[in-house]
């Protein structure tokens, strides 16, 4: 290593192995790895605050744009000076009720193999793991305590689009807030947001008009997306059910799973 250089950050071991694909929801509540965080990449010098990026969603299925989106949240963070450690995809429980959610399993599979040649993003099923829907906040804490037990001082922080952030002051019709106070403490000022800018939405306007936001705006980071498209799980399930192709749509090996299991007939979907 030569004078002013950086020591070299722990290779991470990729995912050499099969992806360890679970044959019902039960049997998540058996899986030993729910927090298998191996592909996370921790700077060797102490000190440094490097991210996690968590991602959650239905992933009902998970497309290329799911991905992609977060490639470049990676790069626009990097091109910002931050260091990021590894991304955390958490498909969202059954029973958030969410129509078009295929069983537990099916979207944790999916995401795993959908994964498999990444070398810094993997599924986290905690999420699922767990009897009851677990809101946002408490998710990113949990992964937030068990990141903190490996590398001091690395930070978890959530991954969204511009429609989520513009949620936070949101208040519903019976006049309570869509995000209760303590979870957008929670999100905001404990972990933070990493949002993805589009062309219809000026963030940095949207932050400076609401309070809870403008509050935490050091905690909030935006970056460009290096392209625009529709693709979404939406699109895939409407092609699916009019017998298209959804090739090119969602990674390879997801598009074999769909059709190994069937999923277009199954009634989430169909």
């Amino acid at each position: 290593m030569t004078a002013g250089e950086e020591p070299a950050a722990k290779k991470p071991r990729l995912a050499s192995e099969p992806f360890a694909a679970v044959a019902s929801d039960a049997d998540l509540k058996k899986w030993q790895w729910s927090y298998d965080l191996s592909k996370l990449q921790f700077p060797a010098e102490k000190g440094k605050k490097p991210i996690v990026l968590v991602a959650c969603g239905s992933y009902s299925p998970p497309t290329i744009f799911h991905l992609r989106m977060l490639e470049d949240a990676k790069d626009g963070l990097r091109a910002q000076g931050h260091t990021v450690a590894g991304g955390l995809l958490s498909p969202t429980h059954i029973k958030y009720g969410k129509k078009s959610l295929v069983a537990m399993y099916h979207r944790i599979n999916m995401v795993g193999l959908a994964l498999k040649d990444s070398d810094w993003l993997q599924v986290q099923p905690w999420e699922c793991q767990q009897d009851e829907w677990t809101q946002t906040a408490l998710v990113l804490t949990r992964i937030q305590d068990e990141i903190s037990k490996i590398y001091e001082g690395a930070r978890v922080m959530l991954m969204c689009g511009a429609d989520l952030l513009e949620s936070f002051p949101a208040i519903k019709e019976d006049g309570k807030p869509l995000w209760a106070p303590e979870h957008q403490e929670m999100i905001l000022a404990k972990c933070g947001v990493v949002c993805m800018e589009r062309d219809s939405t000026d963030l940095q306007a949207v932050i400076s008009k609401h309070e809870v936001l403008r509050r935490n705006k050091d905690n909030i980071i935006t970056f460009k997306p290096s392209s625009t498209n529709n693709i979404s799980s939406t699109l895939v399930r409407k092609l699916l059910k009019q017998g298209d192709s959804i090739k090119y749509m969602a990674h390879e090996e997801v598009v074999r799973y769909i059709q190994q299991q069937d999923l277009k007939s199954d009634p989430a979907w169909a």
